[in-house]
Order: structure tokens, then sequence, then C-alpha cells
């Protein structure tokens, strides 16, 4: 009884199975349970029917998978009715359904016989067309996931091949039988290699007519497999390189949203490895190339010589027999173009690349035709213009191999020595010059036996004073080129340096001068010995002392070439040279600084902190910067402020800062000891530096040369991404605080101003990087909150004490803020509440202030140099801040206070993201629009129209201000007509420029306003409101009622 109740459950619990199995494979093949009408559209119908089937497919997946239904059971208990079914749709799906649980089940234990059964039975399904992208889609998943017979495979191809015209069938149908070739071509290779001429045969019909760039890419790699592997194809040889070269040139354009990723290079590129893949096809091929070369399409010139280089770079020498045709092609485009256009430098790359890539006697032919057909284009002389092309082709040719450069020197040597004055004859000279010594010693040089008449050639050109600049300068490098090459005597070399260093001083042909310059550092790579024994010594006498300062700046310009990383050289082919010339340049420094020679040392430090640029990468410039030239240069600085009360020129602090911070990069020992060494300098404590007397930059009074060194102490503290002792920090905020608050003033105006600016810089960095529970932190916040309080106490009309209590207090309250210190948010409150003051000066500056803490700026508080950034710190500001400016606006009890409001708003806007700002544009607009129509402040008036130039551009922003849009075109109207500012004119324009890339259809009634308004603007006293007046008009013309 119980056994009998345990079979009965059993049973139950296999039909109940089933039933299930069979309502998965009903949804799956008759999914349309959803009513037609019952959704919006087609669309969304067949969206639901593609879920309802993608959920039975996955259930049924998970039934075989647990169950371990054999997949025979399932076609013949399933599938069986409704793979006969009559209705197309319906066989389909469950043929469908059949090739989606081979895809999805790959390790699906099928045996020998099994494989036979199913391939045979897709094979017979080829001939059902609404069912073939199914089939296809299960014959490769068996080909994929199991490893097929010689017979089943060749089975499979050779039905496809009768049985389907692939180019009838739908993309994803085409793309999975190339998918199946591919497949073919490397897994089952051997076996499919018996088809021979069948495969290419069939290959080809399936390809021929293929219009989908995804497919095309697919075949056109498949082709060298093809090529390679089937001998056969020779057959059809001619059919498949027609086949691939109708879709030359590549004309695709992707789409921006191209799931596939395909990009027209990648079809370019492809194309061109399936037309070069055999050699076979250079009879089609290159008459090809050359008859689509005979374009009028620029774009398809270009593209033929592009192909034409790929495959003589594949061939080799194999083009030997087109080689007539080729030449005749490319004369063509060399002698006829007027101009060296795109086209034109193609066509000489082309050259080049045939030339380089054929030998022997091919090669020998080749420059054979060509040299005859140079020397009767040249014969005449009377075209200059086809003169140029000879010597183009035969520098083409010359600089292409070895051999080529001997055949060409051989040839043409006797035409480039024949004529000394002129310039095509010594640009050939040149070109053979530097081929020759590129590919030969001087002992094999081809030249070898012509250097003197070569020599005399060059000398002799740039001696005569008849000689043209471009003749000069071409000689120059000729003889340097003699020079590198070493195919002088030494005698000869020095004599060569010597004119090259005399050039660079005397001559005023700025070309020659220029060219000059190239040669001596070419020399300082190729010949360092002769640079440092001859070359540095004859320009480095008119460095210092000189009194002819071009002489001098010159000269610096030829030493700093020897001294940078040109042509990739490394830092040992040139650590002599610069261990050579640097000493002396920091020593003439040095000297001009002590003897007042200021623009001497100008020019010396500016050639320094060039080379110092160039070198910005070379890790062992960078420390030789570190360790030997700076702290000579800061000594010099110091040595000369002892002596001297003035203070130098802006431009020379500055070069000596960049070059600082060039080195402090990162947070290493070696810049960390800097750093504290430049520190103990300033503040009077042991250091590393000689100097020559008391340098006391923070005593008082102090010197302003003196002074003004505070900012090179600051230039180096801001960048430095490291920390730096307690002590240390404590000493320098103690010194620079005076400074930064107004208590200490540097007599010069303009250098007081910016030395207070840099110190609130500074101290604010260094209070970024102390800790929040810091007791010296808290020293620090105190005194800043005391020299805050005293704003009260300053005497009115000391405008510059509270500018800088203003400005240092804002950085600090930057810094504070950007870690999240309380403090920094509390002084931000304060800096608000004194926008209530009527006093014009103060007002502006409290708003400006604002502007310091929003702002982005990335040399002073950054992730860059170390600083502490909180995450969303302006979004936190902005959001607490703008309330209590809206709410001072409103409450404004006198004009003034308005504004001061208005431009902290202003300043607060034009510093936050548009995503931050949007939410709030419609409490933030009506202010901004009675400011706008009531504002006469110039400078409150350009902030304004620079930020609605801004706001007018976001699409965001454009629903809320669409409906003033007629009030708005008025107002920038009448300022750009009206306002005596030009600036305020030009943004009024700009606005108006804005307004136009609204919808047309808004603008379209407002267009003769516009113009009328514009026509008295059109004649503005001043060019560039005229010129803004221009393109505003222009762009109101393009508007439509459309």
């Amino acid at each position: 009884m119980k056994k009998e109740e345990e079979e009965n459950k059993s049973n139950e619990s296999l039909q109940k199975r089933k039933e299930e199995i069979r309502i998965c494979v009903e949804r799956f093949i008759e999914p349309n349970i959803v009513k037609k009408g019952s959704l919006k559209d087609k669309k969304e119908e067949e969206e639901e029917e593609e879920r309802i089937k993608v959920e039975a497919l996955n259930e049924l997946i998970l039934f075989i998978q647990r169950y371990k239904i054999a997949l025979r059971d399932l076609i013949s208990e399933y599938l069986g009715d409704y793979l006969v079914h009559s209705n197309d749709l319906i066989r389909s799906r469950a043929t469908l359904l059949l090739s989606e649980w081979l895809t999805r089940l790959p390790q699906l234990p099928l045996n020998v016989e099994s494989l036979k059964y199913l391939i045979e039975f897709y094979c017979n399904r080829l001939e059902d067309y609404p069912s073939i992208n199914q089939v296809i889609k299960g014959l490769l998943a068996l080909s994929s996931h199991h490893s097929l017979s010689i017979d089943l495979q060749h089975l499979i191809l050779t039905r496809i091949f009768a049985n389907v015209n692939t180019q009838s069938t739908t993309q994803s149908t085409r793309k999975m039988i190339f998918d199946l070739y591919g497949l073919y071509l490397s897994k089952y290779l051997e076996g499919t290699k018996e088809l021979r001429g069948d495969f290419v045969f069939g290959f080809i019909q399936s390809l021929e007519g293929e219009k989908d760039p995804r497919i095309l890419l697919i075949a056109f790699q498949q082709i060298p497999i093809v090529v390679k592997n089937f001998p056969e194809f020779v057959r059809f040889g001619e059919e498949l390189f027609s086949v691939i070269s109708c879709y030359f040139p590549i004309t695709f354009k992707p789409k921006a949203n191209d799931p596939s990723s395909i990009t027209k290079e990648d079809l370019v590129q492809s194309l061109r490895l399936a037309m070069s893949s055999t050699s076979l096809f250079a009879p089609f091929c290159i008459p090809f190339l050359l008859e689509k070369l005979s374009s009028d399409v620029e774009s398809t010139k270009l593209e033929s010589l592009r192909a034409l280089s790929f495959c003589s770079d594949q061939w080799k020498n194999e083009v030997s027999s087109e080689l007539s045709s080729i030449w005749s092609s490319l004369r063509t485009e060399l002698t006829t173009r007027t101009k060296e256009d795109s086209v034109f430098m193609e066509t000489k790359r082309c050259l080049q690349s045939i030339t380089n890539n054929l030998s022997g006697e091919a090669l020998k032919g080749w420059i054979s035709t060509i040299s005859v057909e140079i020397r009767q284009l040249l014969s005449g002389h009377s075209d200059h213009q086809l003169e140029h092309s000879c010597i183009q082709i035969l520098v083409q040719l010359v600089s292409a191999s070895p051999d080529s450069c001997s055949l060409i020197i051989n040839n043409f040597i006797s035409y480039a020595l024949q004529a000394q004055e002129c310039h095509h004859n010594v640009e050939l000279l040149v070109q053979f010059l530097k081929s020759s010594v590129q590919y030969f010693d001087a002992q094999k040089n081809p030249l070898a036996s012509h250097i003197e008449s070569i020599y005399q050639t060059f000398s002799s050109s740039l001696a005569l004073s008849t000689s043209s600049s471009p003749l000069k300068r071409q000689s120059m490098e000729g003889l340097s080129l003699l020079v590198s090459g070493k195919l002088l005597d030494n005698n000869l070399d020095e004599k060569v340096l010597s004119t090259i260093c005399d050039a660079i001083l005397n001559t005023d042909d700025e070309s020659l001068r220029s060219q000059s310059i190239i040669s001596f550092g070419m020399l300082s790579g190729k010949r360092r010995e002769l640079i440092l024994s001859h070359g540095i010594n004859q320009l480095m006498g008119s460095v210092f002392p000189s009194k002819d300062r071009q002489k001098q700046k010159r000269a610096l310009d030829g030493l700093s070439k020897i001294c940078v990383s040109s042509e990739g050289r490394e830092w040992k082919e040139f650590e002599s040279i610069v261990l050579n010339v640097i000493p002396q340049f920091l020593t003439y420094f040095s000297q001009s600084m002590r003897e007042e020679e200021i623009q001497s040392s100008l020019s010396i430090l500016l050639a320094i902190n060039s080379i110092s640029t160039s070198n910005s990468r070379i890790t062992e410039w960078k420390s030789y910067l570190m360790e030997s030239v700076l702290p000579k240069l800061l000594e010099s600085f110091v040595n000369r402020s002892i002596l001297q009360s003035s203070p130098l020129r802006s431009q020379m602090i500055q070069s000596l800062i960049q070059m600082i911070k060039s080195i402090l990069t990162s947070d290493q020992e070696k810049e960390k000891q800097f750093v504290e060494n430049v520190i103990s300098l300033f503040v009077g404590k042991e250091n590393s530096f000689h100097v020559d007397g008391k340098f006391e930059p923070f005593s008082k009074p102090s010197k302003p040369s003196q002074q003004q060194l505070i900012l090179v102490l600051c230039g180096s503290i801001i960048p430095f991404p490291g920390s730096i002792k307690p002590t240390q920090q404590i000493e320098v905020v103690s010194a620079l605080l005076p400074y930064s608050m107004g208590d200490s003033i540097v007599e010069e105006e303009s250098l007081d101003e910016e030395v207070s600016k840099t110190s609130s810089q500074t101290i604010a960095k260094l209070i970024n990087k102390c800790p929040n529970n810091s007791k010296d932190l808290d020293e620090y916040v105190e005194k800043i909150r005391a020299q805050w309080n005293s704003l009260s106490s300053v005497k009115e009309g000391d405008n510059t004490l509270v500018h800088k209590i203003v400005q240092s207090t804002s950085w600090i309250a930057k810094a504070l803020g950007n870690k999240g210190n309380n403090v920094g948010e509390e002084l931000i409150r304060e800096l608000v509440s004194q926008l209530e003051s009527d006093n014009p000066f103060l007002g502006e500056e409290f708003a400006n202030g604002l502007d310091i803490i929003m702002n982005d700026e990335e040399e002073i508080l950054s992730k860059q140099n170390g600083a502490n950034i909180q995450m969303l710190f302006k979004q936190k500001i902005f959001v607490k801040t703008l309330p209590l400016l809206i709410q001072g606006f409103n409450n404004g009890k006198s004009p003034q206070v308005k504004k001061n409001h208005l431009l902290a708003i202003s300043n607060l806007i034009k510093n936050v993201k548009k995503e931050i700002l949007h939410p709030h544009i419609p409490t933030i607009l009506p202010i901004l629009l009675e400011a706008l129509q009531s504002e006469s402040n110039s400078t409150v008036l350009s902030v304004l129209l620079s930020l609605f130039s801004n706001l007018l551009g976001e699409t965001q922003m454009k629903e809320h201000l669409i409906q003033h849009i007629p009030f708005l075109i008025n107002l920038f109207l009448s300022i750009s007509s009206r306002d005596t500012i030009m600036n305020n004119r030009i943004l009024g324009l700009h606005c108006l420029q804005s307004i136009s890339q609204f919808e047309h259809s808004l603008l379209f009634k407002h267009q003769q306003t516009i113009f009328k308004g514009l026509n008295p603007i059109l004649d503005d006293r001043k060019r560039l409101v005229r010129k803004e007046a221009i393109r505003t008009k222009n762009l109101w013309m393009s508007i439509s009622a459309e």
C-alpha cells in the first residue's frame, strides 16, 4: 500500500513536471497571450512578448538542468508537433527554442549519434526559409560547444552553400553565417581545407553584395586566412578581388550610438589587409588603385596612395611588373600639382615606401627609370615649380634605403654640384648628406670622394652676399652635417663650428641664426667632445660681461639649446654639457647680481628657467636642479638683497618660483629637506645656504628687497604636497601674519599687495594641513579672530588695511572650511553679516571675500599639493549661505546694502556647478532680473551680464527664462547700445547670442525687434562691439518660422 502511494506520488510529480515544461514550451512558442490593443502600441506588445519568451526560456533551462532531462525526450515529448507545424512562425519558434537550449547549455552531453541526428535535422531544415536564422544559430552552437567529425563538418558547410542564399537573409543570420565560417577557419581548419575550391566559391557567393559594416569587418579579416590555406583560390582570384575591391574606398560613418563600436579605421585597415593578403592580387589590385588615384575626389586619392603603400609593404619586389604604371601615376601627381597639399605629401610618402620595399634588380630598374625621366625634366631649368617637384622626388628616393641612397647619389651628385648659387641644388646636397650620414659611416659614405667640392659649395654659398636667406640656411645645415658625419678633418670641423657660432652671435638674418642654433644643438649630440672643447667657450664669452645685450641673448639661446633633451636624448648623452654650461651660468649670474647688472641677471635666469622647463620630465635634471642650481640661485638673490634695498623685477622672482615648483611634485625626503632648509634661511635658523651678511626679511624695519623674497618662501611652501615640521609651521605663520593682516607694510605699493596676498595664501595652506584638534591651530584662529574684530577700529578711508584683513580672513575661512572645521563656517557667516555696511568699498570687499572662498583654484588648496579637501564643501557653503544673502537683499535698508548682497549672490552663483544651482533658480531669478534692470554700477552690471550670459546658455535654465524673453531682449539691446563701458556692451550682445539658441518658434516674432535694435550698434565706435553685433545679427537671421 505504501509502495503504491509512493508510486502514485512519483507519477503525480512527474506529470506535474511535464505539465510545467509543456506550459513553458507553449509560452515560448505561443506567447501571444497579450490581447492586441490592450497596450499602448505595437512596440510595447512586442516588448511584452519578448519578456514572456525570455522568462519561459529561463525556466526551461532550469528544468533541464535540475531534472537532467535528455534532449531527445524534450524534442519527442514537447517539440515534435511544433517542429512540423504548418504555421511558419510556430515552426521557426520551435526551432529557435531548440537552438537556444543548445546555445545556453554548452556542457550538454551529446554522443556521436545525437550530434549526427541534430545536425542532419538542422541541415534538412535549411530548406525551410522561415527557420533559417534559428537553424544557423543551432549549427553555430553545436559547432562551437562540441567536436564534430569531418563528415559532419563537410555536411554543414556544403548544405549552407547549396541551400542558403546568404544575401537574402536578415543581418543577424548573415553575421552568424560568417561567424560560423570563422569558426571553421580556426577550430576546424584542417577539415575545412579538404573542401578546397568549393569552400572558396561558397565563401565568395556568401560575401558578394554584403553591405553591413559589422559583417564586412568579419569577412575582410577572414580573407587572408582563406587565401593562405586554400591554394585553389587562384581559380577565383579575380572574382574574389572584385568582390572585396567594390568596397574601396571605405566611406562608412559610424553612428554615435553604434553598439558594435566599429570605426571607419577598423574597416579601412581590414580591407587593406584583405586586398594585400596575396601578391597574386597584384595584377588586379595595382591597376585598380591607380585608376582610383586618377579620381577628382581628394579623399579617394589619399586612400589609394595609402593602400598602394600598404600593398608595397606586403609584396616587396613582387610589384616589379607594375612599376612602370606606378611611376607614371605618381609622376603625374608630383609634377602637375601647383601646391604641396595633402595629396602631394601622401604621394611623396608612397614613393618612398615603394622604393624602400624594393631591392636588387627591381630597385635598380626602378631608380634607373626615374633617373632618366628626372634628368630630362631638369635639363631645361625653365620651370621652377617643376624643378622643385623633381628635387622632392629625389629627396624621397635618396632617403628610402641605403641602396637607393647610393644609386641616387651616383646618378645626381654631378648635377647637385654644378650650380653653386642655386637653392634647389644646395637643398639636394643637404638631403644627400642627411641620408648618407644616416646609412653609412665616413669610410663607406658614397659622398666620400666629393667632400671637398661639397664643402666648397656650402662655404661659398654662405659667404656670398648675394646668396638668398634660404640658400644660406641650407648651406649652414649642410656644413653641420659634414661635421656630424665626421666627413671633414679636425681643422675644418673647428672652422665650421666657428662659422656656426659666429652666425649665432652676429648674423641679422633670423632664419640663418635659427638654423645655426639648431645645428649647434644637433652637433652637441653627434659631436659632444667637439662642442665641449671648442663650441661652448666661443659663445660663453658673450654671456658675461656683455655690454651687447643682443649678443648676450643670442649666446644664451645657443647654449640653452645644447642643455635640453632634444630629439629624445637621454640625460647621460648631454649631462657633461649641462655640467659644463650651468655652473658657468650660475657664476655669471652671481657676479651680475653683485654688480647690479640686472638685465644680464634676468637674461641668464630666463635661460636657466627655459632649460629647466624643457628638462622637467628628466629625473636626473630635477635632482641636479634641487641640489646644485636652486641653492646657488637663491644665495645670489639673498646676497643681492643684503647689499641693495630696491626690489628686483617681478619676472625674476617668478622665474625662480617656477623652477622651485617644478621640483616640488612629490612628498619625498629630498623635497622636504629642501623646503625646510629654505624656511630655516628665512626665519634665521641654521641652514646650508652661504649668505654674506644678515638676511632678516621679517625684521622691522626690513629692506623692500628682502621683503620681496618672502614670495620665494611662499612659493616653496604652497606647491609642496608634504608636511613640514610643526615648529617651522609655527614660525612661518607667525612671521607671515603681519604681512597678511597689514601690520607690516612693503614700501612699494604693488609689491605690498602681492606679498600680502601670497602670505594669506601660504597661511591658508599651512592651516589647512594642521590637524583639527591641534593647539597651534587654535592659536592661529585666535590671532585671526582678533585681527578680524579689529575691523571696527580701522580708521575710515584706510582701505588698504581693510582689504588685507578681509582677504586674509577669506583665505583662512576657505582653508578651515575645506577641511571641515566649524570655525571656517563661522567666519563665512561673519563675512556675510558685514554686507550690511553702507560703505561701498567695504561692501564690495566683503562680497569679493565670498569669491575667494568659492573660487576653484588648483595652486593653493588642491589635492595635487596635498591640501585637505572635504567632499561637497562648496555645495554645503552654497546651500547655507544663499538663504542668508537672499534674506539680506530683500531686507536691505539701503540701495548700497542691496548692492552688496547682490554682488555676493553673483559671486556665489558663478562658482558652483549648474546642477547645484538649478533647484534654486526660481528663488534667485527675480532678484537677478530686478538688479539687472535697475543696476547703474558698472562693476556689478558686468558681473550680472557675465552671469546671465552663462545661464542663458544652459539647457536646464531655459525653462525658467522663457517667460522673460521679451523683457531680456529689450534690456540687453538697451545695454548694448547705451552703456558707456565697452565690455558691458559686448556682454549684452553675448546674452542676445545665447537667447538665439532658444526654441525658434518662441523667437521668430522678436526677430524684427532685434534687427531694429542692432542697427545703431552696428555703427558703434569700437570695432570689437561692431564685430559682436554682426555675429549676433547673423545668429538671429538664421531663425526661421519653422
